[in-house]
């Protein structure tokens, strides 16, 4: 069905009851909507717009200073030294996933207590257990398991994929909510055993944005038939459904949102009315029930780069003000703001003044204000400390080489007898920082050897390169950081960058160019391996 205002590419009289942004909005949108390629694009357009602007009143999300503890027991567990438990959440000042960890200690046991606003998935120990529930502020949760249970057969294969996710286990929860998450974790194994691993490649092979919604929309009404049908047949609290089916239509906006890089490739410059009009309806069904997924936040994300899309086609809009109109809600404009001034301060780089004034105007949610405001304190307090510099060379400068050979050689020739293991990475690249946690413990590996790490930033401005040094304590006798001209960087990188940020070059005892294909420090026995054979 068309969306109401639209009629075969012509503007009719909409309702002023309708439409939640103002009349200034709505006029300059009308404008600049004129400006498209054809009226069919505009209408197009325009109609995904209104059907964003119409969405209800929704239920607050309340973010609060919370915490949630989780104490556990593993039996059959083998113990090795630094063994952690490992709990991942996501990250509302963000919106990606945080990891918090903890030691177990030799019996199996471990306990942890972690920040935790509002209710949320919680991915328990992957990799070990990999067992999933939602988990609610201010509450202690008791896990129980067996590892013997987890152990996978060394043939695992997608056809005993369904066996796997039937077994049984012991594994089992104790406190006050464990009714709760047993009900969320055994519906979350049976949904996993049913759904094909198939599924997440079909938005690659459709190029119709309402076919795609239609296989979306079929799989959600399947998924929430079967959360009844299980219910009916399972014990399971009311709030366990409630929350399960939110999760379902949350994950329904996300696999929706998607579809819009899909755009793009396809060179059309928006979503269909009715296709808005259908991811609008579940974001209002999810706001009703009070409970936001990761995959809300990865919707609201791609939200973003769609109002991009939508820009790029209407040349007198920006994206910023694209994306107001087509999130209206105010607890999800105070959050998406959060994730963009956080994304600043990921850069190590503190708040100007302005910034600051700017973001206390729109952001008023209490938790957010204080999450953003410890960060940038604790970048301002680092800033202002430049001791731990004092045993790191940096350098900013490099004679004017023509070719990018003469340069490697010129840092090669410094540290002969050494094998050098260099980074080129930016202030700016999440994955590039992302690799810098690992980096203490590789260190550490190879303490004592003859080993230089060198590390070229790319486009990054003073303060920032300065604050991510600290902040990640790349430091010591043993490490080189280059902030050269962005002409000689470029020089080096058309040359010896491997796909990307980050790359990782190893370069001999003799000085010799070897790799620009290195493990990465999240791989640290094959990095300690291709750097020792060397020494």
């Amino acid at each position: 069905m068309m969306a109401p205002g639209i009629h075969r590419g012509f503007f009719l009289n909409y309702p002023t009851k309708y439409f939640l942004f103002t009349k200034y909005s709505y006029i300059v949108l009308i404008k600049t909507l004129y400006m498209l390629k054809s009226i069919s694009t505009l209408a197009v357009c325009l109609g995904s717009l209104l059907c964003s602007a119409q969405q209800k009143a929704p239920a607050p999300l309340e973010l609060k200073n919370d915490s949630l503890t989780i104490i556990g027991q593993y039996d059959h567990y083998n113990h090795q030294p630094k063994d952690e438990f490992v709990l991942t959440v996501f990250d509302w000042t963000s919106s990606y996933q945080k990891k918090y960890a903890t030691p177990i200690d030799p019996s199996g046991k471990f306990s942890l207590t972690v920040p935790f606003p509002t209710a949320g998935e919680l991915y328990l120990d992957w990799g070990r257990i990999s067992e999933m529930t939602i988990g609610l502020p201010g509450e202690t949760i008791r896990l129980y398991a067996d590892l013997d249970d987890y152990k996978r057969p060394a043939d695992f294969t997608d056809k005993s994929r369904e066996e796997w996710f039937s077994r049984k286990t012991k594994t089992r929860f104790d406190g006050a909510n464990a009714g709760f998450h047993t009900s969320v974790r055994l519906f979350k194994r049976e949904l996993t055993r049913r759904t094909s691993r198939e599924q997440s490649e079909w938005r690659n092979t459709i190029t119709s944005d309402l076919v795609y919604r239609d296989s979306v929309m079929l799989k959600l009404k399947n998924d929430l038939r079967f959360l009844d049908e299980y219910a009916q047949n399972h014990p399971m609290e009311p709030r366990a459904k409630q929350y399960l089916a939110a999760d379902l239509r949350c994950e329904a906006t996300s696999g929706l949102s998607q579809y819009s890089y899909n755009l793009r490739e396809q060179k059309k410059d928006a979503f269909s009315p009715d296709y808005m009009e259908t991811l609008d309806s579940i974001r209002t069904l999810v706001q009703s029930a009070g409970y936001y997924s990761g995959d809300y936040m990865t919707m609201l994300r791609d939200l973003k780069s769609y109002a991009y899309t939508v820009a790029s086609g209407v040349k007198s809009r920006n994206t910023d003000s694209v994306f107001q109109l087509l999130v209206t809600n105010p607890a999800e404009k105070e959050i998406t703001y959060t994730w963009d001034v956080n994304r600043t301060l990921e850069t190590s780089m503190p708040l100007e003044p302005s910034a600051i004034e700017t973001f206390e105007g729109k952001v008023k949610n209490p938790f957010l204000r204080a999450a953003i405001m410890a960060k940038n304190n604790a970048l301002l307090k680092l800033a202002q400390d430049d001791s731990m510099l004092k045993d790191t060379r940096l350098v900013t400068s490099m004679p004017e080489f023509t070719t990018a050979e003469e340069m490697l050689a010129h840092i090669a020739g410094q540290y002969k007898g050494k094998v050098i293991y260099m980074d080129i990475w930016g202030t700016w690249c999440a994955p590039c920082r992302d690799q810098m946690n690992y980096v203490p413990a590789l260190k550490q590996r190879l303490k004592g050897k003859d080993v230089v790490f060198v590390y070229l930033a790319n486009n990054s401005v003073e303060k920032a390169w300065k604050g991510a040094i600290k902040q990640h304590k790349l430091v010591g006798d043993n490490v080189v950081h280059y902030n050269l001209p962005r002409e000689q960087q470029g020089i080096l990188e058309k040359k010896y960058l491997y796909g990307g940020w980050p790359t990782y070059i190893i370069i001999d005892k003799e000085g010799k160019y070897v790799t620009n294909q290195a493990p990465r420090p999240s791989q640290p026995d094959e990095a300690v391996k291709a750097i020792t054979d060397l020494l």
